[in-house]
């Protein structure tokens, strides 16, 4: 993103005194330099140490909030996000170590990913070890230019949407053709990820402002959907056009693993970029021919009768699970540690579609290499480099990393506190895009015991907290079900479709769950 001078900011810092006064801030020096940095790097480094090996590659990850493992806090990220997850498959795949970089950098717009990670940490994408490179850009484009049309009000301009569209394509060919020109001549994947739609559920709703041609408010979502879907297509036909794979993360997390309008198609299967598709052929499917297959992610159907929720509270990021590592205002980490799993039956981990990371990493696997070794290695020249400091925990010298401003020993902030100094001071962009945690508070209903057998219109439906712990399944009606009383009248369903007790089936013992604070 581009840097605001220190001047505009500072035009700012009275009202964001104010709340860092209150919040803590203040005193961390965020805002007391004038800097009013509103990204965040957050890197780490997990080795997957497989037992008997003594062979060890490298996956070189970058990107924003996603590839981080962004899970609400300022000082920490999943451990298990989605490149690392990969790194798991290949370990088993290679027999093999492998050593999952994840250079990354929540909020960043994609001219900061590809200027400040691509490009200015290219060295770790050098290494002879390296043998995938993945990235993922644009997301944060799409969050503000989302964020600033819903602030218009009077006449709707929609050039935003169409500069974060022009943006995102842009930077990611440009990023591609660095990758091809500086990654290791050993590198045998190159990846990217596109983009779901978070929010989607909440983005049904009429604008403030009015068009210019008809005089009426417009559909949030319908405005929305065509600019995701065209940076989507560019993502996967640039991929085709430069020698990338495309993992379709928006088929993965917006299509149910059934067939539910009767196409004879898995509606994520149906979702997904194809090969020779054309940009108008791509946006039709996704915004006409198949838009009735397409949910919100906070709720992912697997089967026809169980869904997930892929998104944490803040309706925006992934869920996952295996812990926490240090990544944020106090530096990156640096660590390893057995697999979770040794061997993948059918090329699928036991949990890769009950969170949002283990789904995305189990997209990213499946163009993984049979061997590690180049069956055809090619000379390549590439510019000297001075080799970046290795270390993931290396303070940044990059003056929109909020990280740069704070000292240890300095008062910790939430980042709902942080988001919300940021707002106040006029920051829009950066962290000041993203939700507070608890935007998407959890569901209360209720509990569904795993040996109970479901009449047809109830599923189960599991939620995941942002420290990533998996909540007993709850009682919810399926989607389009329509239920009658013992008379045959049609009932009510709530909005949110969480079965209340008087609705629930006979023998269901009616016990509420117990949900944690938090999300």
């Amino acid at each position: 993103m581009e840097i605001k001078s220190c001047g505009k900011r500072r035009d700012m810092l009275s009202a964001a005194m104010m709340v860092a006064l209150s919040t803590g801030l203040f005193s961390t020096g965020l805002f007391s330099t004038g800097a009013f940095a509103s990204t965040l790097n957050q890197n780490v480094s997990w080795t997957v140490d497989r037992a008997g090996t003594t062979a060890k590659y490298r996956v070189v990850a970058y990107g924003d909030s996603i590839y981080a493992g962004y899970n609400g806090s300022v000082s920490n990220a999943a451990r298990y996000a989605a490149p690392t997850i990969q790194a798991e498959y290949l370990s088993a795949l290679w027999n093999a170590d492998v050593e999952s970089i994840r250079r990354a950098k929540s909020g960043a717009v994609a001219s900061d990913v590809y200027q400040n990670k691509i490009v200015n940490e290219r060295s770790y994408m050098q290494a002879a070890s390296t043998r995938v490179v993945t990235f993922e850009m644009c997301g944060n484009d799409g969050l503000q230019a989302r964020s600033a049309f819903k602030a218009q009000t009077g006449t709707c301009n929609y050039s935003g949407l169409d500069t974060a569209v022009n943006n995102c394509k842009t930077y990611v060919a440009a990023g591609m053709d660095y990758i091809n020109a500086n990654a290791s001549p050993n590198v045998r994947l190159k990846v990217i990820a596109n983009l779901y739609y978070p929010g989607y559920n909440a983005d049904n709703v009429q604008s403030a402002c009015r068009d210019a041609s008809t005089g009426a408010t417009v559909n949030l979502r319908d405005r929305f959907l065509p600019a995701i879907t065209k940076m989507n297509y560019w993502m996967c036909e640039y991929a085709r056009q430069k020698g990338f794979q495309c993992a379709d993360s928006f088929a993965e997390y917006m299509g149910a693993d059934t067939d539910t309008n009767g196409d004879g198609q898995i509606d994520a299967t149906a979702l997904r970029y194809r090969s020779g598709d054309s940009e108008s052929a791509y946006l039709t499917r996704i915004t006409s021919t198949l838009r009735s297959t397409l949910r919100d992610a906070n709720t992912k159907f697997i089967s026809a009768t169980s869904s997930y929720d892929y998104i944490q509270s803040d309706d925006t990021h992934p869920t996952f699970t295996g812990g926490t590592v240090s990544a944020g205002l106090w530096g990156g980490s640096t660590g390893s540690g057995a697999p979770r799993y040794t061997t993948f039956s059918g090329g699928k981990s036991p949990i890769w579609n009950q969170y949002g990371h283990d789904r995305m990493g189990w997209s990213l696997s499946t163009y993984n290499p049979a061997t590690p070794a180049s069956s055809a290695p090619v000379v390549q020249a590439v510019a000297a480099v001075a080799p970046a400091d290795e270390s993931a925990n290396a303070r940044s010298n990059d003056v929109n990393d909020l990280a740069r401003y704070v000292q240890p020993g300095d008062p910790e902030p939430t980042m709902g506190e942080l988001i919300g100094a940021l707002r106040a001071s006029g920051e829009r962009e950066g962290l000041a895009a993203f939700n507070p945690p608890g935007t998407s508070p959890m569901l209360r209903g209720l509990v569904v015991p795993e040996d109970f057998k479901l009449p047809a219109g109830y599923v189960r439906h599991y939620q995941t907290t942002d420290e990533g712990v998996m909540l007993a399944a709850i009682l919810m009606f399926a989607p389009d079900s329509q239920t009658v009383d013992v008379n045959g009248r049609r009932l009510s369903i709530p909005e949110n479709r969480v079965v209340p007790a008087e609705l629930a089936p006979r023998g269901l013992p009616i016990q509420f769950i117990d949900l944690p604070t938090g999300k």
